[in-house]
């Protein structure tokens, strides 16, 4: 896909996931797609092949990310836990992101950058993960 694309693809994503058309427990799943990972890895990952996580609500995709589905406020505490974690170094882990679908927080473990917005904003910063699509930034 070409950066159009996947702005779009993730734009849709968000709406879908907060009109009820696409599942919150697929939303991680359907973000992986649109850069570039394939649909047989995902779909791997989601049935637990490839998912290294042991705890129900996280995903963690060995050098690409772990994540983590919460309830309710607490997202600062629960990203600064996960970063610390020495699975995020085992498994070389680029992206940490967690979210409420209210909000979202991602940290690049590669650039330190991060990422903290309401969940309907994530389209802008599509641009964020684009290091899964093989574009880092400059």
């Amino acid at each position: 896909m070409n950066i159009a694309q996947i702005e779009e693809h993730v734009a849709t994503l968000v709406q879908n996931v907060s009109s009820g058309d696409c599942s919150q427990g697929d939303f991680i799943y359907e973000l992986l797609l649109p850069y570039g990972h394939r649909k047989t890895g995902v779909t791997l990952l989601k049935k637990g092949d490839r998912n290294l996580a042991k705890d129900p609500g996280e995903v963690i995709f060995k050098r690409h990310l772990y994540y983590k589905q919460i309830q309710g406020d607490g997202l600062h505490s629960e990203i600064d836990r996960m970063k610390k974690e020495k699975l995020v170094v085992t498994n070389r882990v680029r992206f940490v992101i967690v979210t409420n679908f209210e909000h979202i927080l991602a940290i690049d473990t590669k650039t330190f950058d991060s990422l903290d917005l309401a969940f309907s904003e994530l389209p802008r910063k599509f641009d964020f993960f684009l290091p899964w699509a093989g574009m880092e930034k400059a």
